[in-house]
Formats: structure tokens, C-alpha cells, sequence
């Protein structure tokens, strides 16, 4: 099978093309169901005058088996591009042999579309924004192509399915066949083969291995290796295997796929792959039930830095007895570890042991994953745990281990582990759990931002056990607790890069806090009361005034939210019970005839149009710091007077503002003197 092309960035037009999408491992997976290209069919732009079409050229496909000619088709239109965003849209050719462009949606990093029901991909199509045509450089080969083997099915070589007869020697029949031929299918129909020995298939080539899914069971007796594969460019897909010791062992396997399989009950392992040299393997939607020691066992010594090992929604699901990892991925050398460990959509779940191990393996990359421990997990056990290995990225990841006694993990880094980055994932566990263990970690470690606790951790926030090279870079990282502790229900991290205080609290008082670094101090507060609370007071806020019912200390500010002008807001002057509070001023004061201000006032502006005014200034003799704005509005003049034995700086006795427009600027600066500023 001819894989479908995923161009170098630098080679792309874009460096979207050169990303795999998920819609790639449904084209491999439909490629492995016998779902492809076997001629032909390119896609191309328009060769006359390059537009929003392209070109398919005359070519057969296979669809679900079923062959499928298709003729030259030109001007296969594209959706116009969008205004805003980028776009990957999808040609296939469907069960009809007819040409559909599938337009993806618009975003700013572009995923393409689901691949349309009893359809051949051909091409990706990447629209950039505003794009008026498509050219060569935007179309992404996406053909599979396959070859026309030959099917040989089981039951035509005795076996029969019954579940009670032993069919190993029907079914190993039916396997040497395939291979004497060259390769092909083996086929097992609808039933339950009974197998008293193993089935070897050394030195096999070529083969794909199938069935009709969960109906179809490769029934193993105790003790046995029930399908031990040696090899290259095999499938193994649509079957089930039960009981045994070891479901599927895979001794080597370049270009090789497993997809749709379910293991139950086996003693040791469900699938185990062992032996060394070059592979490149693809695990994806299979599941495995065991109650023995690791479901999925990766264990090599000395293969080579090529190839890798991906695994797409591979879980592994115990009874609460295993006593190994779900998953158990150890070398004996970590720099000829695989060049790539992916895992997508994975879950390891009720093991009393760790949930996921890596032992001196390297290059792995976690993604939306789920590695949830049994609440009777033993002290020292950890939901995921790297014991030496570099070059390590989990993200979108939820590790839970709810053990209540001191020494469990979240996540364990040990041994030499270095070249690690955390992003989006969450920690969920209980009391007395650490949430990252990392005390005999390497250098380059690396906390990275957007990721959350969830549980009841030791004391009021998730414990971190730092260690030499180890860096923690949380902002905007969340942790909530599930017993509502008293400070600290949902909390968001601190800025800086050690330490364990968070900063942003929300308890269970129905307080908002921010907390500074040494979490000692109270930066600012929001309490169910409404009250804010500031380094330097607090500001409070209702109906009518604060002057002896709202208790505060100097400096704080009161809103009144059924004041008029001058009475809307006020501050705490001088007292530390409930009185003390003045007036601030928040508005123009017009007046057009003799008037005596008040301490609500602030900017007045005097209206002269009707004759003369005199403004008198209130009485300033115990009272510092009052100021006021004076404007003449008119072409009568307006003479300002201070109060009983009250002095302008000046020593003038009155001031007159003797033109329209006129302001005068004064302050009380104490001893009820005023000064003109």
C-alpha cells in the first residue's frame, strides 16, 4: 500500500499542508480496509487558465472492495474562498465514480472535512483567504493506492467456528496459503476459533489479517500466544481475541497496521510487541480488557532510530486486579528508543498499579489522553510515570490518582528525564496526592501554561515537588478542589516559576481574592457582600449616605446608588467607626444669584445674565484641601467673598471675575487661609 503524501514544510505552500490532520489516519485506516486508488485519478489545477476548479484525471478505484472506474473529469468546482480565514477542502470520487469537492471550514488553522460516506480520497485542497484560483503547489496528494490481493478464507481450509473445535491447524493452513501466494487476506467469518496452540506467521510478509469485527474470535487456550506476527507490511483488523496469555505479540512489523480489535482476558498481556529492528507501526480503535499484568506491553533492546509507534483511541481497561501498567513501554538503550511514540485519544483506567509507564523510551508525544488510577493504587504508583527519556510532550491530558495516602502521583518524572513540556493538562486527585513529582528529574523541564488541578490535594493548593532543572511557567494555570477548601476552591497560579501559592482565589466565602506573592496579603477582594477590597481600603456601596451606618477606614470610597449631583460618591475622611465620611465632587453646580457654597460643591459655573452675583465661600478654618473651580458665565460680573475671618493669599478682602469667562482656581490650604492657584 502506496501511503498518502505529506510534503516537508519548507516544500509546502503552506505549512498547514505539511501537519498531518486526523482526516490523514482515516485515509491510511481506509486504505487498510481495502478502500483506495488502484490507478490514476490525479489531481491537478486548471492547465488553460488556473480558477477556483481542478482537474481529475481517468483512473480506478477500489470502495469497500468494490472496483470502480473513473473518467477524466475537468472543472470540478471549488467554494469560493473565504473572506477571512484559510480553508482545506477534500476531493474524493464516490461509489458512482463522480468527482466531489467537500468544502472544510474557515478558521485560522484550518482542519480538513470528514471524509463523505462510500467515498476515495484523492487530494486536499488548501483555499487561502480571498483565493481566486488554485494552483499545482495548493493540491496535497492524498491517494492511497492499494493492490488487488486475493482472500483466503478460513473455513474454506476446515475451519469451522464452533468455538468447541481446535481450528489451529485450518487456520495455520489458511496463513501459509496467503503467504505461498505472496500476501493477501486471511479471513475469518462470523465465529469463535478455538485454538489449543498459537498461530506463527514468521517471516510472512504481506498479509491482512481480518474479520467482521467483535463476532469474529480468535479463542486462545491458557498458556498460549494466541497470533505471533514476524514480519513486515501486515493488518491485522476486525477481530477479537479471548483469553490465552498473550493475545498478539509483534516481534518486528515495518509498514504494519492494527485497527478494530478487542482483547479480553488474557493472563499477561493483550497485545505485547518484543524482538528489534526497524518498524513503523499503527494501532487505532482497539480495546483491551485483561486481568493480568500490562495490557499493552512495548519492550525492545536493540532496534534502530527509525520508524515509530502510533496509537490512536488504544485503551486499556482493567478489573481493578492487574497488577502491572496498563501501559508498559520500556528499552534497554533510550537512544535507540523508537524516533516517534504518539499516542491520541488513549485511556488507561481502574489499575491498581500505574496507569501508563515509559522506561528509558524517548520522542513520545501525549495528546487528549485519560490515565485514571484505581482509587486501592499503591503508594508509590503514579497515572503516568517517565523513569529516564527525553524529548517529551503531554498535552490535553487528564492523569487522575485518587489516593488518599502521602506518595502517590499524578505525574512521576525520574530518573534522568529531561527535554519535558506539559501543556493543558489536568491533574486530578485526592488528598495527600502530588500532583508532579519530579525529584530526581533532569534540566529542561518545562511547566507550561493553561493547565489545571482538580481534587483535594495536600494542604489548600496541589503539591509541586520541584526538583535541580525543573521549571514551572503556570500563569493562567487552574486548580479547583473537590472539598472546598477554605481558601481556595478554584485558584488560578502565580506568575513565577517555583513555588506553590496561587494567586487568583475564588473560596468558599463566595470571595474573589488576588493574593501577591508571598500569599500573605490580600491584593484585592470581592466579598459576597459586594464590598472590593484594595491594598489601600475598600470601596463599599448602597443606598442613602454612609455618614453613620457604613462602617470603614480612611481612605476608603462609598457609592450611593440613589444620590443626585454631589451626593453619588463619597470618602472616608478621618475615623475608624462609622462616621467621618464626605462627599466627593462629581459635577457642575449652576447658580445665577447670591449663593454660599457648600462642601458638595466643587465646579461652579455662575450665571450673570440676570445682573451681578456674590459667592461666598464657606467657612475653611479647621479644613485643608478644599478646591474649587469659579466661572463667570454672562456680562455681569461676579465678586467672591471668604466667610467670617477667612483671608485669600493676596490679602485681598473679595475677588472679581471682570469678564465673561472668567475662572477662578482656589484651594483652602489651612489655618482658613485660600490660596489662588
Amino acid at each position: 500500500m502506496v501511503q498518502p503524501f505529506l510534503p516537508n514544510e519548507a516544500d509546502a505552500f503552506n505549512a498547514n499542508q505539511a501537519e498531518p490532520d486526523s482526516v490523514d489516519f482515516e485515509i491510511l485506516l481506509l486504505g487498510h480496509q481495502r478502500t483506495g486508488v488502484l490507478s490514476g485519478c490525479a489531481v491537478s489545477e486548471d492547465p488553460s487558465t488556473p480558477d477556483m476548479t481542478v482537474d481529475v484525471t481517468v483512473g480506478e478505484v477500489v470502495e469497500t472492495g468494490e472496483q470502480i472506474t473513473v473518467s477524466a473529469q475537468l472543472n470540478n468546482t471549488v467554494t469560493a474562498a473565504d473572506g477571512t480565514n484559510p480553508r482545506i477542502d477534500l476531493v474524493t470520487v464516490n461509489g458512482s465514480g463522480t468527482v466531489v469537492v467537500t468544502a472544510g471550514t474557515a478558521a485560522a488553522q484550518p482542519v480538513a472535512p470528514a471524509i463523505p460516506a462510500t467515498s476515495v480520497p484523492l487530494a486536499f485542497l488548501y483555499v487561502p483567504t480571498s483565493d481566486t484560483s488554485i494552483a499545482d503547489n495548493q493540491i496535497t496528494d492524498k491517494r492511497v493506492f492499494v493492490d488487488d490481493l486475493s482472500v483466503f478464507n478460513v473455513k474454506d481450509f476446515g475451519a469451522t467456528g464452533d468455538g468447541t473445535t481446535d481450528d489451529k491447524t485450518a487456520v495455520q493452513a489458511t496463513i501459509d496459503a496467503c503467504n505461498v501466494a505472496g500476501g493477501g487476506t486471511v479471513f475469518f467469518p462470523a465465529g469463535t476459533y478455538r485454538l489449543i496452540t498459537g498461530l506463527t506467521t514468521t517471516g510472512v510478509d504481506d498479509i491482512w489479517y481480518r474479520g467482521e469485527g467483535p463476532i469474529s474470535i480468535l479463542d486462545g487456550d491458557a498458556g498460549i500466544t494466541i497470533l505471533q506476527l514476524h514480519g513486515s507490511r501486515f493488518r491485522v483488523s476486525d477481530l477479537a481475541f479471548k483469553d490465552g496469555a498473550i493475545g498478539m505479540q509483534v516481534d518486528t512489523g515495518l509498514d504494519s497496521y492494527f485497527h478494530n480489535l478487542r482483547f479480553d482476558d488474557q493472563t499477561a498481556n493483550g497485545i505485547l510487541i518484543d524482538g528489534d529492528g526497524a518498524m513503523e507501526q499503527f494501532y487505532m480503535d482497539i480495546q483491551i480488557r485483561t486481568a493480568g499484568v500490562e495490557a499493552f506491553k512495548y519492550t525492545r533492546t536493540t532496534i534502530t532510530d527509525t520508524g515509530g509507534l502510533y496509537m490512536a483511541r488504544v485503551n486499556a481497561l482493567d478489573d481493578g486486579t492487574g497488577t502491572g501498567p496498563g501501559f508498559l513501554f520500556t528499552s534497554s538503550n533510550v537512544a535507540v528508543t523508537p524516533a516517534y511514540v504518539s499516542m491520541y485519544e488513549c485511556i488507561s483506567n481502574n489499575y491498581v498499579a500505574t496507569g501508563i509507564k515509559f522506561d528509558n523510551v524517548s520522542r513520545i508525544n501525549i495528546e487528549d489522553c485519560q490515565f485514571l488510577c484505581n482509587s486501592a493504587a499503591a503508594v508509590g504508583t503514579a497515572a503516568l510515570h517517565f523513569d529516564d527519556g527525553f524529548l517529551i510532550q503531554i498535552s490535553r491530558t487528564v492523569l487522575f490518582h485518587p489516593q488518599t495516602t502521602a506518595g502517590a502521583f499524578c505525574l512521576l518524572l525520574d530518573g534522568a528525564v529531561h527535554e519535558v513540556l506539559i501543556s493543558g493538562v489536568v491533574f486530578d486527585g485526592a488528598a495527600n496526592t502530588t500532583a508532579i513529582g519530579a525529584t530526581n528529574a533532569g534540566a529542561n523541564i518545562v511547566i507550561d501554561d493553561h493547565y489545571s488541578y482538580v481534587g483535594t490535594f495536600t494542604n489548600d493548593y496541589p503539591n509541586l515537588v520541584t526538583g535541580a532543572g525543573v521549571t514551572f511557567a503556570p500563569p493562567r494555570s487552574f486548580y479547583t478542589r473537590h472539598d472546598g477548601g477554605v481558601n481556595d476552591v478554584i485558584a488560578i497560579k502565580n506568575a513565577t516559576d517555583t513555588g506553590q501559592a496561587v494567586k487568583y482565589i475564588l473560596n468558599n466565602f463566595g470571595e474573589f481574592l488576588i493574593k501577591n506573592d508571598a500569599f500573605d496579603t490580600d491584593l484585592f477582594r470581592v466579598t459576597d457582600a459586594g464590598i472590593i477590597g484594595l491594598v489601600g481600603g475598600n470601596i463599599h456601596g448602597g443606598t442613602g449616605t454612609p455618614e453613620g451606618s457604613i462602617t470603614g477606614g480612611v481612605g476608603d470610597v462609598f457609592m450611593r446608588d440613589d444620590g443626585a449631583l454631589g451626593t453619588m460618591l463619597y470618602y472616608k475622611a478621618s475615623g475608624a467607626g462609622n462616621t467621618g465620611w464626605r462627599p466627593i465632587d462629581t459635577g457642575v453646580k449652576e447658580e445665577s444669584g447670591a449663593v454660599t457654597l457648600d462642601w458638595e460643591d466643587g465646579i461652579v459655573n455662575v450665571d450673570t445674565s440676570g445682573g451681578a452675583v456674590v459667592v461666598t465661600l464657606p467657612d475653611v478654618s479647621a479644613f485643608t484641601g478644599k478646591n474649587y473651580l469659579i466661572r463667570r458665565d454672562g456680562a455681569n460680573t461676579v465678586t467672591i467673598n471668604r466667610a467670617g475671618s477667612d483671608t485669600f493669599d493676596t490679602g485681598a478682602t473679595s475677588i472679581v471675575l471682570g469678564k465673561d469667562g472668567d475662572v477662578l482656581d482656589i484651594i483652602s490650604i489651612g489655618d482658613g487661609e485660600w490660596k489662588i492657584v
